[in-house]
Parts: structure tokens; sequence; C-alpha cells
């Protein structure tokens, strides 16, 4: 039964599409608002709802046709139609320029005050040229730099530089050791510490038989830093090298060296990391960015995207998304990624830890949050008290101040803590709402953190891909 129903909206939906390609776009609207079709399942239901976004498109201002976007991308965001819904209402949002003027939304026969071809063009382009310049600083990075890339089994050391040989490392050192015992019992890691050229004060840590080991370390090193570094922010740096990397640092440029060295080939764009999310991107086939184009194919030759990426039986047309005729298919060497994925942000995975993060954007780093984190402490106390959740505070290159509560062993159960959060932020955070954000993010994407443009792009990248995802 569910079968036969099945097929026949599907059939529903052919006959409604040719609605569309037809013009008669008030017909498809109604149809697409059927009592048959909001009782649908969700991916029918999607396919509808994107529909009649379009038609909206077709008929409407920009405003009314961001509003039906939006309906769909949050009512089905766990559906291709959903996720190319949020695609095109980030491009629109963000390219305003672009649709200024027009209405309807979208104008069959060709573009209208918009050369799509262009707006293709330089979306490759910008594309093209952000790899070729990360690509370029690694180039480099590995160039001006006499550090060298890790050999196969070479064991790695963790560091805790302080910009200053003046300052008295006893606390630090002593915080080390706690946390060695408490948390690394077994490994039996060492710490030393060394000042190099009388500029330079290097405590390190190891050692550390390969970079996943380093890694772990030097992110729970982080986690805690507050209670364990006894140091001034802003003049210390923590990272991880090879040992023989360890020995070239000699004076204090050699250490700032490094810490770019260590930001371009360790941080940014994590290279091995990332290549499964950009192959899943490539394999899904999501909409291009630009792919705001008004349909400009033929009734006889339509635009069959949306079906072939859903792989709906039997489907043989849905609404054009492509940015003009004679454009050539996406293909991962020439696809622009589209909004929902981030370059710089990897997505979560059945291993990932979790943190709650508020964040707190007050340009300077200045403002005192000492109640927002006792209100965290009486919060955790008072509904999480079996769970031991701890906060830990740190300030990003002097502009933001994060507040974090680490840490969570799945998605789920950072999820449950993010709602109950929500639900009492007024009485927890004592800081302004214009400048504060709160998100769930990933041990490795909190790693990145590291200025308020990034907290910001995070805090975009949250919304887009975990708030409506669960809602």
């Amino acid at each position: 039964r569910s079968e036969e129903t099945n097929n026949q909206l599907e059939q529903f939906y052919q006959e409604t599409y040719r609605f569309f390609q037809e013009g008669q776009y008030a017909e498809a609207i109604a149809r697409c608002q059927s009592p048959e079709v909001v009782k649908s399942g969700p991916s029918l239901g999607a396919k509808f709802a994107l529909l009649q976004a379009m038609a909206i498109g077709r008929t409407d201002s920009i405003p009314q046709f961001t509003a039906s976007l939006e309906r769909v991308s949050v009512s089905f965001s766990q559906e291709e139609p959903g996720r190319r819904a949020e695609a095109w209402l980030s491009y629109v949002r963000t390219h305003p320029e672009e649709f200024s003027g027009r209405n309807p939304a979208l104008l069959a026969g060709g573009s209208w005050l918009t050369d799509f071809d262009a707006i293709q063009r330089r979306m490759d382009e910008r594309a093209r040229r952000e790899a070729a310049e990360l690509a370029r600083a690694r180039a480099e990075a590995e160039r001006a730099s006499y550090f060298k890339q890790p050999l196969a089994g070479e064991a790695f050391t963790v560091v805790i530089a302080v910009q200053d040989p003046s300052i008295n490392l006893n606390s630090t050192r002593f915080g080390l050791g706690q946390l060695n015992r408490r948390m690394y019992g077994q490994q039996n890691y060492q710490h030393a510490l060394k000042t190099v050229n009388n500029e330079v004060q290097l405590v390190s840590v190891g050692s550390f038989e390969n970079l996943g080991s380093a890694k772990e370390y030097y992110e729970t090193l982080l986690q805690h830093r507050g209670a364990v570094v006894q140091a001034p922010e802003n003049k210390t740096e923590i990272f991880y090298l090879t040992n023989s990397n360890f020995d070239r640092l000699v004076n204090a440029e050699t250490v700032r060296e490094y810490r770019y060295y260590f930001r371009v080939n360790f941080l940014s764009g994590r290279t091995a990391a990332m290549q499964p999310l950009e192959n899943a991107v490539a394999d899904e086939k999501l909409p291009d960015t630009t792919s705001l184009a008004v349909e400009t194919t033929s009734p006889q030759a339509p635009d069959t995207a949306l079906a072939a990426t859903e792989e709906v039986p039997g489907a043989v047309g849905a609404p054009d998304t492509t940015l003009s005729a004679g454009t050539p298919a996406p293909t991962p060497s020439n696809t622009v990624e589209a909004p929902v994925v981030s370059s710089r942000f990897s997505a979560g995975t059945e291993d990932s830890k979790y943190l709650l993060v508020v964040a707190v954007n007050d340009g300077d780093g200045a403002m005192n949050l000492n109640s927002t984190r006792q209100g965290i402490g009486l919060f955790n106390r008072g509904f999480f008290s079996r769970m031991n959740y701890k906060h830990n505070s740190k300030t990003v290159n002097n502009e933001s101040q994060l507040i974090s509560v680490t840490l969570f062993s799945s998605r789920e159960e950072a999820r449950d803590y993010y709602e109950e959060f929500m639900k009492r932020r007024e009485q927890i955070v004592r800081a302004p709402d214009s400048i504060t954000d709160v998100f769930l993010i990933t041990r490795d994407n909190f790693l990145l953190l590291d200025s308020q443009q990034i907290v910001d792009e995070y805090v975009t990248y949250f919304k887009i891909n975990y708030q409506r995802a669960d809602e």
C-alpha cells in the first residue's frame, strides 16, 4: 500500500513539474500544497517543497523566494533538496548585489541584470585561487624554513613556548606533572625546561611515539590550559613538533617561524582529515553555490539534477539548477563548494569529542566573565552533577573570550547539554547577546579558533550544519 502511494505521488510530482515547466506556476504551487503531498514522507515532501519554492521564485520577490527556501532548508535539513535550498539561500544572502531589484526573483528565459556565466567564472576562479594560495603557503613555509616534515616513525614533542626568559615557570611545570600523573600515568611522560638564546623558555613534554599521540596530548593540554599553564597568554604558544625540529629551535625567531610552519602544516586545512569530507561532498554532488539561475533548458530536455542526485526511481524532471544553458555539469574538479560545507572546518565522526563554547567577541578580551563562569559551574552542579563536567577559559588573539565546557563523548550527549543550557542562557551568561554566541564544536575544530574572524566563521558553520540539522 505504501509503495503504491509513493508511486502515485511520484507520478503526481512529475505532472506538477510539467505545470512548472509550462509556466503554470499557480497551479504548480497549489498542487505542492495538496493534502496528499503534505502527508507524504520527507523524501518526496522535500522535492515538492523545493519545487514550490522555485515556482514562488518565478512569481514573487526576493524576500518571498528566500522565505520559501528557508522553509525548505529548515523542514528538510536531512534531505538533498533541503541542503540544496540552504546552499541557494546562503548564496542569495551573501551576494545581495547580484539580485538587487529582481521581481520576480527568477526570470524564465535567461538572466536579468546579472551575468550568471560571469558569476560562475568568478566563483570557480576564487575556488582555484584559494586552493592555489594554500598550496603556495605550504610550499613557502617549507622553502623558507629549515623545519622538515615528519619522517615515518619519527617521535614528537609537545612544547609550551614562553616569550619571556624572566617568568618563573615552576607552577607550570608543577601543573604539567599533575596532568601527566592524573591522565597519563602509564605513559610516563617527562617534561623539561630550557631557555634558548636568553629569549624564550621552552617547556617540553615527551617523547610521543607518533603524531597521533602528540596531537591527542596537545588537545588535552589546551583543554586544561587555564589550570596548567601559569604564564601570560599573549606571551605563550603551545605546539607539537618532531624531536629533530625541536633541536632547531635556537632563538625567538626560529620559534616564531615554527609557529607559522605548525599552523600551515598541522592546523590550516588539515589535508588528511579534510580529504574524506571533500570526497563526500563530491560524491553527494551538492548544488553549486551559484546554482540560482533561471531555467534555460527546453521541456524536451529538462535539467534533472535534483532527480539524479536523489536517485528517485522514475524521476524525469526537476527545477533547473544550472546557471545558464551550456553550463557544464559539476565535477569534483570544477565544483564550487556549497556554503553548507566549510573549507576550514570538518564534520564530526563517531569518535569525535565535543565541547560547548560561550564566545564573547568583546574586541579586546577584557570583559569580566567571572559571573558567567560561576553561572556555568552552578548549572553543571545543579543539572549534571554526576557527569563532573569542567569548564575552561581562554582568549584568542586578544579579541574573543571563549569559555568551553568539556568534554562530551558524543554529539547526542553534547546536544542534550546544549538544549538544557540554552533554556537557561539568560540566567547563566552575563554578557550582551549582541556580542555573544553559544555553540557546540568538535575538539578538532575548536583547535582552529585562533581569531575572532574564525570564530565568526564557525558560528555560521554551526548554524548551518548543527542547529538546523537538529531541529
